[in-house]
């Protein structure tokens, strides 16, 4: 069964339409599919969508369903957490129907401020902007950490997004080391949030596709404890090309056969076991 439910299209900083993800989903062979846009932010942010285009987006969507009625759709958010847009983030979700909710964090520090930074370019961009924020690496990845924890101890999203998105500006080890001790507390202390709240847990490979990342998000150690805590798990290509909507889709479920999954989820009016 072919499905994704972490899409992107020119709503936000994707490449392609609705209409056109759509299509080419259906010829290639998927049966489930959810649009998943950046949301709205309060301020000036080119890759999520305008507010004003929220309608638009939700009636694209729903045209879609009409035209791929034999492959199911569905309309669905990706949210970013950032504590002083938080209430105007909460009036977005409330505002319309969505089937489901992807939570992320992509952000640093507080936007206009010094501290502010993008966790999405790569290692050399995000070293400067860690230098010129007064920041040092270990109260960076400790604010990421404390921000996905509120998304799992605090919000209804249902998917965390590529959960140690972090590494993404950490390629070869350029910025810190994923094996140290001071690492491994932050990213634990998220994990034992997540056992405590469980979600569903995204395995993504965006990264992979846009050649960003030597691996999956997340990292076989977050692997190997989601599958000992019984915490589900999603696989997603979080496209932002037509042509990426399956890339890599054998290797992450060849990882997790490999590590003792034997079932993803997907959501088909509601989240749903499949076999891997």
């Amino acid at each position: 069964m072919l499905a994704n439910f972490h899409t992107h299209t020119l709503f936000c900083d994707g490449h392609d339409t609705v209409f056109d993800m759509a299509e080419f989903a259906f010829s290639s062979g998927f049966t489930h599919l959810g649009f998943s846009s950046h949301a709205p932010l309060p301020f000036d942010a080119r890759w999520t969508m305008k507010e004003e285009r929220i309608s638009s987006y939700i009636k694209e969507i729903d045209d879609a369903k009409k035209k791929f009625n034999k492959m199911k759709i569905f309309t669905a958010l990706e949210i970013d957490y950032i504590p002083s847009t938080w209430e105007y983030s909460k009036k977005i979700i409330s505002d319309n129907k969505y089937d489901y909710l992807i939570g992320a964090v992509h952000l640093l520090g507080e936007p206009g401020g010094k501290d502010y930074i993008t966790i999405t370019g790569n290692s050399s961009r995000f070293a400067d902007s860690l230098a010129n924020s007064g920041k040092d690496i270990k109260s960076a990845v400790r604010e990421y950490y404390e921000r996905m924890i509120y998304l799992i101890k605090y919000t209804e999203v249902d998917v965390m997004a590529h959960f140690d998105l972090i590494k993404k500006v950490n390629v070869d080890f350029q910025i810190f080391d994923e094996n140290a001790s001071w690492y491994n507390d932050f990213l634990n202390d998220a994990l034992d949030a997540l056992a405590a709240n469980p979600k569903i847990v995204e395995v993504n490979t965006g990264a992979l596709s846009r050649k960003k990342s030597k691996d999956l998000f997340p990292s076989d150690y977050i692997l190997k404890f989601l599958l000992k805590n019984n915490i589900p798990v999603v696989i997603n290509s979080d496209c932002h090309r037509k042509k990426d909507i399956a890339a890599y889709y054998d290797f992450a479920a060849d990882k997790l056969k490999s590590l003792g999954f034997y079932y993803t989820m997907i959501y088909d009016d509601g989240w749903i076991k499949t076999p891997l």
